[in-house]
């Protein structure tokens, strides 16, 4: 489950938020503007129905799924869904991922979004993101990542691994087994110049 924010700082101090919840979400970073719109998955278009994917959420594409609280249907629903009980981190939705599945049986899920402006070539970026295991889940992974670049990239119901490599995952690269709220993964990113995504 994923809620995330992208910030822009000069100063390297951070503030370290941490709740309980199953999702991605954000490191706030001193005097920092959020990059990416709609980092809660709050702005949903429609009514969600079994099924639903991110892309009803304002801003995001791929093929994650969303969870939202406002949902009456169980296998959208927040906190409660198919998958277990979360809070979310921030607000009442959150999205979900497939990071594993077992003898490649299912394929993976992601998630992308464009920034509210492209990132500027030497400016150093906090990234943050929250992620949960789901009560249901057999298995725990790490390589749970973020990456950032100038382009968009083509992912469908088909994709198994996008082989890119990440720019932000837990300095540890630990195996993510929290179930009871949400565990930050955080890092700084040097922008190239132009990265929208």
């Amino acid at each position: 489950m994923i809620q995330l924010k992208i910030t822009n700082t000069n100063k390297f101090q951070m503030k370290r938020f941490f709740t309980t919840t199953l999702s991605l979400l954000f490191l706030v970073c001193a005097h920092s503007q959020n990059l990416v719109s709609n980092g809660s998955f709050e702005e949903i278009s429609g009514k969600l129905k079994a099924g639903a994917k991110v892309d009803a959420a304002s801003g995001w594409m791929a093929t994650a799924d969303i969870f939202s609280g406002e949902s009456k249907d169980e296998s959208t629903s927040a906190p409660d869904n198919i998958y277990g009980r979360e809070k979310a981190l921030e607000g009442y939705n959150y999205a979900g991922i497939v990071a594993y599945a077992y003898q490649g049986k299912e394929a993976r899920t992601y998630l992308m979004t464009e920034f509210s402006e492209p990132l500027v070539k030497g400016k150093k970026y906090c990234v943050t993101f929250h992620v949960s295991l789901s009560d249901i889940s057999k298995f725990a992974v790490n390589n749970i990542s973020a990456r950032i670049d100038a382009k968009e990239y083509k992912i469908d119901e088909t994709t198994m691994t996008l082989p890119l490599e990440p720019h932000i995952k837990h300095s540890k690269n630990k195996v993510i087994e929290t179930m009871v709220y949400w565990e930050p993964i955080c890092g700084t990113y040097t922008a190239q110049g132009g990265e929208k995504y």
